[in-house]
């Protein structure tokens, strides 16, 4: 089968490498998948494996703009399918793999127009982010919600109507999703790349890993780490802005805790394994009820971990058993969980072993067949 996996933008980031994952391990499965973005990010070198939907567009032609009140959703992402030439055609791709809601969008052109039909992998539906980040980053537009609210969940609706099938990473974007289309929504959960052992012992200090965005709240890392004394971190993962770096690294300074804190920036994948094999625990404070990738990553390699309940992971490992979910801010309760496993290294060890044995379920391979289980029968 001729499978295309296609993205908004060629970035890093959780949904750029779960699609690279699911190209690769499809490939294993016989199948002739391509990895596509729509366009690059501003100063993302190219890559040979990717195909930037975009680059085929003739370059007068290249124009595109954000619509007003949402930051994520651009004038592309309907024209760009339109200006592609012919030659993405379906006897090209038999099936379009889209992450992302707006993604969905240039797959719904593609499907109408070329006939393609597409399977929509859905992260965070426009109802929620309406909600979470519109309500959260965008204070001054609070009075314009409930003018927003109909209409993301119109934008929800038709694609999950228009797709062949749509896919959730969780049950919590899974039950958005169907109450608002009236259709069921699968859930396939991401997958990672478990150790074959893992370390006889767990290392010293904390790791702290994402994407650090607007957002995401890194300073409230400090906050935890000034209340647990002698305690180390490390901070992993690329940085939105410099700027955003710069006041992260002042702060640092301002609190007195240049001497326990360690900024990497990015890191490659086997770097973040061996950081995670070694850490004593992942630490994760996001305001983003996503799937939590970085704490499956941190399991993968026996690293338990102790962050915000109710994101996706919380639905495949216990509180307690394989890590802590906290109440998100809740500096009191973070600072419990981590003196716990930071005077304990065998409580450590033993919940990251637990967590191990459950990540092993979910490798990419199994990621793959799972989205070809249910693809399969609707094709046929």
């Amino acid at each position: 089968m001729n499978i295309c996996v296609l993205l908004d933008k060629y970035t890093s980031g959780s949904f750029p490498n779960i699609a690279r994952q699911e190209v690769t391990h499809l490939r294993e499965l016989g199948h002739r998948a391509v990895l596509a973005a729509l366009r690059k990010a501003p100063g993302q070198l190219a890559d040979k494996d990717w195909l930037i939907l975009n680059n085929r567009v003739p370059r007068p032609l290249r124009v595109s703009f954000r619509f007003p009140l949402f930051s994520f959703f651009s004038f592309g992402h309907v024209t760009d399918a339109l200006l592609i030439p012919p030659s993405v055609q379906r006897k090209l791709w038999d099936i379009v793999i889209a992450h992302g809601a707006y993604t969905c969008f240039t797959a719904w052109s593609l499907s109408s127009f070329r006939k393609i039909p597409y399977v929509a992998y859905i992260h965070d539906p426009v109802s929620y982010l309406c909600e979470s980040f519109y309500a959260w980053e965008k204070q001054r537009i609070r009075h314009l919600l409930p003018l927003l609210r109909p209409l993301a969940a119109k934008i929800d609706r038709q694609i999950v109507q228009s797709s062949l099938l749509t896919v959730a990473p969780s049950e919590r974007p899974a039950r958005i999703l169907s109450a608002v289309a009236d259709r069921k929504v699968h859930v396939v959960y991401p997958g990672c790349d478990p150790g074959s052992s893992i370390p006889e012992s767990r290392g010293d200090y904390l790791l702290a890993v994402t994407a650090w965005k607007e957002g995401k709240r890194p300073e409230l890392l400090l906050e935890i780490l000034r209340q647990l004394p002698e305690a180390k971190l490390v901070v992993a993962g690329t940085w939105e802005t410099s700027l955003l770096r710069l006041r992260f690294e002042t702060l640092v300074e301002r609190m007195d805790l240049k001497n326990r804190v360690r900024i990497l920036g990015y890191v490659t994948e086997d770097r973040l394994k061996e950081l995670h094999r070694h850490a004593r625990a992942l630490v994760g404070v996001s305001y983003d009820q996503g799937f939590g990738m970085y704490a499956l990553e941190a399991a993968a390699q026996g690293c338990t971990f102790v962050v915000p309940d109710g994101i996706g992971v919380s639905e495949i490992f216990n509180d307690g058993k394989h890590g802590f979910f906290v109440e998100t801010a809740n500096v009191a309760v973070y600072v419990d969980r981590l003196l716990r496993l930071i005077s304990d290294e065998r409580l450590a060890w033993q919940m990251g072993a637990e967590a191990w044995k459950v990540a092993q379920g979910y490798s990419w391979s199994n990621h793959a067949q799972a989205l070809m289980d249910l693809l399969v029968p609707h094709l046929c």
